[in-house]
């Protein structure tokens, strides 16, 4: 996880949106559709990431729309990039467990006017639920 990711890798997993190791969520926070917070957005990251770490590991991609589009976090309750990656890493923490936090890392990148959210998943070396 030391590779810092960029909005060239960035760009590189939107293009490559048929990867399996890739996962493409609109959201975290916000339902898309009545625009309040809502479980079952909040649970598909969490699960999508709980997957790579029982697997070979990924990447899920917060912002981004189907085949990669990259829409941005601005309607997802963005309010800062530290904000966001400090609320998203505590709700996994508490979803997975602290030791899971060591194989996942969370970061905001830049592409063009747009921020997005690369979580990374390394495989875990016990299983996660």
């Amino acid at each position: 996880m030391n590779k810092k990711p960029n909005n060239k890798l960035v760009r590189s997993l939107a293009q490559n949106w048929f990867d399996p190791r890739i996962e493409f969520c609109e959201r975290f926070y916000l339902s898309a559709v009545s625009q309040l917070p809502d479980p079952a957005t909040h649970h598909d990251v969490i699960r999508h990431v709980a997957a790579f770490l029982n697997s070979a590991g990924g990447y899920v991609l917060i912002g981004a729309g189907k085949e990669g589009k990259l829409l941005g976090l601005f309607d997802d309750d963005f309010r800062t990039p530290l904000h966001y990656t400090h609320r998203l890493s505590e709700a996994l923490r508490k979803s997975l467990g602290d030791a899971s936090m060591k194989f996942i890392d969370v970061r905001m990148v830049r592409v063009s006017s747009e921020d997005v959210c690369l979580v990374t998943c390394q495989k875990s070396d016990n299983p996660v639920l």
